[in-house]
């Protein structure tokens, strides 16, 4: 537990320090990095259970989405944060076509059912889902390949919670973990544990929100207002919903890579970091949490525009 923590905390500094000194293309570069070995790390997986993909062209598919997202416009808030609803569409139609038509093509393909749907699944669980950190860490941004700090704060409030809710699971699960939650998946998670998690992240969330507030940190409007009159969208109690909803979303998406791992018989998706396994064991708990940070974000908006 005392390798885990400190591995944990190095990765964490130096996520830190990337997306808050280093330039855009740059924060562009080793993030599509990190996604690539991650989306690696879930082919190998399938791999092991004998299940076949694509692999080039699900790496080709998952670098075209993550540019495409780097690229667009993040001006215009919350509304605008991410590829427009139309494109993602367009994309996404394009991607299952070219993977399915590489499938009829592949005269070797024995298995076009499980290679096509490993694949397709492979670009949507990993790339478009590390797509929404880049979404909100190019919130507000007016140039290509550009971030802004404030959007950098989105990045790092999610992350935040999420890690250290791990951290509480742990320590409350340890101490007073009696009822397991799923043993088939995962035999360590206990309801205590979560309820620990959740507290946890909660407070953190808490604390983070009250900080942007009070010293103005992160994009105007979402946990501040441009002035003392304007409310932000995340207030106390939405932050503390919100914080709650991260919690439960990085331990589902924690429990599903178990899951995966566990069906084709590996404890890790690859011995990467000591004490935290593969990359992709490190970003699971994350890749649901972003995504539904960036909803959460829109459908404030929406209603705070209508007076609700």
């Amino acid at each position: 537990m005392i390798k885990r923590i400190f591995v944990g905390l190095a990765v964490a500094i130096f996520f830190a320090l990337v997306m808050a000194v280093l330039p855009g293309p740059v924060q562009f570069a080793i993030l599509l990095a990190f996604a690539l070995a991650c989306q690696a790390e879930f082919h190998a997986l399938a791999a092991t259970g004998g299940i076949p993909a694509y692999r080039g062209l699900g790496a080709a598919i998952g670098t075209l989405w993550l540019t495409c997202v780097y690229a667009s416009s993040g001006s215009g808030g919350a509304a605008a944060c991410g590829l427009p609803a139309e494109w993602r569409t367009a994309f996404l139609f394009t991607a299952f076509f070219a993977i399915l038509v590489r499938a009829l093509f592949d005269k070797d393909q024995k298995r076009a059912l499980e290679a096509t749907a490993v694949t397709g699944f492979g670009i949507i669980y990993i790339p478009v889902m590390i797509g929404s950190f880049m979404s909100m860490a190019r919130y507000g941004a007016d140039g290509v390949f550009a971030t802004t700090r404030g959007g950098v704060f989105l990045v790092f409030f999610v992350a935040m919670v999420v890690k250290f809710s791990d951290a509480g699971a742990f320590g409350f699960g340890t101490a007073f973990g009696r009822h397991k939650m799923f043993p088939r998946v995962s035999p360590k998670k206990s309801w205590e544990g979560l309820a620990g998690g959740i507290a946890t992240g909660v407070a953190i969330g808490l604390l983070l929100g009250w900080l942007a507030n009070r010293f103005e940190w992160g994009p105007s409007g979402v946990f501040h207002g441009s002035d003392a009159a304007d409310e932000p969208i995340m207030g106390l109690w939405r932050t503390a919903v919100v914080s709650a909803l991260l919690v439960i979303a990085g331990v589902f998406g924690d429990l599903f890579e178990s899951m995966f791992k566990r069906g084709v018989g590996v404890k890790d998706s690859r011995a990467v970091l000591p004490g935290l396994g593969g990359m992709l064991d490190m970003a699971d708990s994350l890749l649901f949490a972003a995504p539904l940070f960036c909803h959460l974000l829109r459908i404030f908006a929406h209603f705070d525009l209508l007076g609700l």
